[in-house]
């Protein structure tokens, strides 16, 4: 009996001890955009779909549904919710890879039959563009951050297909949707820029002048 109280105590003690070497500290905001201090769970496997927190030994889940999103380990992830072609809404967590002026974020596909993706849109936008990482398939994907605790705040369905055969007409697309920008223009014209520059040329057009 005493083997089996030492035992428990001692799986007891690892089972905190993993805990604690996991926590970190970083921040939540919540839907009504109070943003407040947290102890979380940095596990890389589940970061995309939920978040634990401790506090007082007590451990919290938060859904993409529920907040607005969090950051911690100098990463940043806003909440995303959406509605696929049957009407069924589904939500993850985006990773911001880029902000100002034009957004990218990236995904990497659980809820969308494991296609890893890029979202993005410039300021003023109302709907979000989702291309796949692997640059040949493109769509709108109609997504919203929630705006309550329970609300999907729009977001309905899928719109058009594009299909990207090589980088040319890939680079051609982000050469027009970046043409109030003469550098991604001419850097594109130059072949400065490869399929796998996507975050280079949001950053170019976020200093463009």
């Amino acid at each position: 009996m005493y083997i089996r109280l030492l035992c428990n105590c001692l799986f007891c003690i690892v089972l905190l001890q993993s805990h604690a070497q996991k926590l970190i500290e970083g921040k939540i905001l919540f839907a009504d955009s109070v943003e407040t201090n947290a102890s979380m769970v940095y596990d890389t496997r589940t970061i995309f779909k939920q978040i634990n927190t401790y506090d007082g030994g007590i451990e919290k889940q938060y859904l993409p549904d529920e907040i607005k999103g969090f950051s911690l380990n100098k990463r940043n992830f806003v909440s995303v919710v959406f509605a696929n072609e049957n009407q069924k809404s589904k939500s993850f967590f985006a990773e911001v890879l880029i902000s100002g002026k034009a957004e990218l974020y990236y995904y990497p596909g659980f809820e969308l039959a494991g296609r890893e993706i890029y979202l993005f849109r410039k300021k003023g936008e109302k709907g979000y563009w989702a291309v796949e990482t692997a640059f040949y398939n493109m769509q709108t994907v109609q997504v919203a951050f929630p705006q309550s605790i329970g609300s999907l705040g729009g977001g309905t369905l899928f719109l058009s297909n594009i299909t990207f055969n090589d980088e040319k007409p890939f680079l051609k697309y982000f050469e027009n949707y970046f043409k109030d920008c003469g550098l991604i223009k001419n850097k594109i014209k130059n072949e400065y820029y490869s399929a796998s520059s996507l975050e280079l040329i949001f950053k170019d057009y976020n200093t463009c002048q």
